[in-house]
């Protein structure tokens, strides 16, 4: 079975430029894939390499077992690192979810020209993002610094192109924000890409994010995708693809395009620290896990992020994008989270309280270690198939987390 990538295009859509290649599927069926800029931007998407999508479809491909062919010429070093370790690697390590697949085409080692240094990240509004773009605007050497935000239409969870449209212009109005307030432009990009990964292809993480990058690769020479976890923890491992993002990001790493994973080299709570004093993150931070607009100030990231800004005497500074009365209200509940849990998360908060001579109240403490006992054996019930299958069937997670929570477990476990 064979998919074969047509030759790349440039097709005018009033004010819009696609970059956009017929996609032929083994059954015969030919789907266009396109990445959508504005047409200042129509200049640097590149027609006469397939890297874009050869980056974005090969976790597609590779789930349903295709092979794929290119009428355009692939980068050498592309081909080669994602055939000798890409490949290779996914396939031994996720083998009932990524199959072993060959690629075969025309390869070209000629660099791209480029008229200008770009350097870009996204900016979601989160401790990670803000992360990354505050230290590359302030800390690093001048090459280095962030020239352009980038903001693309990516979704595991869209049920429609028209909905994953919609998400992506209610997302802009506020990525603009921050992009005026840090005074750096924003290159934005829309993809149907997400419709490739419709049928079950869960968390493509740092690849599909490459491809989008690498439809403007004659624009972008360096690009920094914020890592959530610490390079300590890097592992290679069925699931959450986000744990290898360095391995990931060197084998689409070319003279051509450099990505980073940034920000692993700290824990999360140190990244708050580092983030907390600049006015345009006191602004528009966002953590949130139900809600695109607003901080709900009650879900798990919300307060964990609210106790380490409390923990750092701060939190009072947030006031317009937390509600600091729900926090105040609930914050026995979640310091007693914290003692029972103790999650990497949980164990870097209660250092950072130890450090800032903080005490954690006696309530919270015994309500913690008493209900530490229960969360240790619900622990080891989540590792029995039957329970667990029990579980879900009964629909018991949606009495235990809300419909909201329990969804998104569902939808990061693969289970309908």
């Amino acid at each position: 079975m064979q998919l074969r990538i047509g030759l790349p295009h440039i097709k005018n859509i009033g004010l819009k430029s696609r970059l956009e290649a017929d996609i032929e599927l083994p059954n015969g069926e030919v789907k266009t894939l396109y990445y959508e800029v504005e047409s200042q931007y129509e200049k640097y998407l590149c027609t006469d390499r397939s890297d874009a999508f050869l980056i974005s479809l090969l976790q597609y491909a590779m789930f349903y077992g295709y092979n794929i062919t290119w009428d355009c010429p692939v980068t050498e070093r592309l081909f080669y690192q994602l055939n000798t370790m890409y490949i290779p690697v996914l396939a031994q390590v996720a083998n009932d979810q990524f199959h072993s697949i060959k690629m075969e085409g025309a390869l070209v080692n000629t660099d791209i020209e480029k008229s200008t240094h770009c350097v870009a990240t996204g900016a979601s509004g989160g401790i990670d993002s803000f992360y990354t773009v505050m230290r590359h605007l302030t800390d690093v050497e001048e090459s280095y610094r962030l020239t352009h935000l980038f903001y693309v239409a990516i979704s595991n969870n869209v049920t429609s192109l028209g909905n994953l449209r919609k998400e992506f212009e209610n997302g802009y109005k506020f990525i603009d924000k921050i992009a005026k307030e840090l005074k750096l432009p924003i290159v934005t990009l829309f993809s149907n890409e997400a419709e490739f990964y419709y049928n079950g292809i869960v968390n493509g993480g740092a690849l599909r994010y490459a491809g989008m990058v690498y439809a403007l690769e004659k624009l972008f020479s360096i690009y920094y995708l914020s890592s959530g976890f610490s390079f300590a923890d890097m592992k290679i491992k069925k699931g959450d693809s986000h744990y290898y993002d360095l391995f990931n990001l060197f084998c689409v790493s070319t003279k051509s395009i450099q990505f980073y994973s940034t920000g692993g080299e700290k824990g999360r709570h140190e990244k708050t620290s580092y983030i907390e004093n600049f006015n345009v993150v006191k602004k528009y931070l966002h953590v949130c896990n139900f809600d695109d607009v607003h901080n709900c100030s009650i879900c798990d990231k919300c307060f964990r992020t609210m106790l380490a800004l409390y923990a750092d005497g701060v939190l009072e500074d947030f006031q317009d994008v937390f509600d600091l009365e729900k926090f105040h209200k609930y914050k026995i509940k979640y310091m007693a989270r914290m003692v029972y849990r103790k999650s990497v998360y949980d164990n870097e908060i209660i250092k950072k309280f130890k450090v800032n001579n903080k005490e954690i109240p006696v309530r919270a403490k015994i309500k913690g270690i008493a209900i530490r006992p229960i969360y240790l054996m619900w622990q080891k019930l989540q590792k029995n198939k039957f329970f667990m299958k029990l579980f879900y069937k009964t629909k018991l997670d949606y009495v235990l987390y809300s419909k909201e929570m329990a969804d998104s477990i569902r939808y990061c476990n693969d289970i309908k």
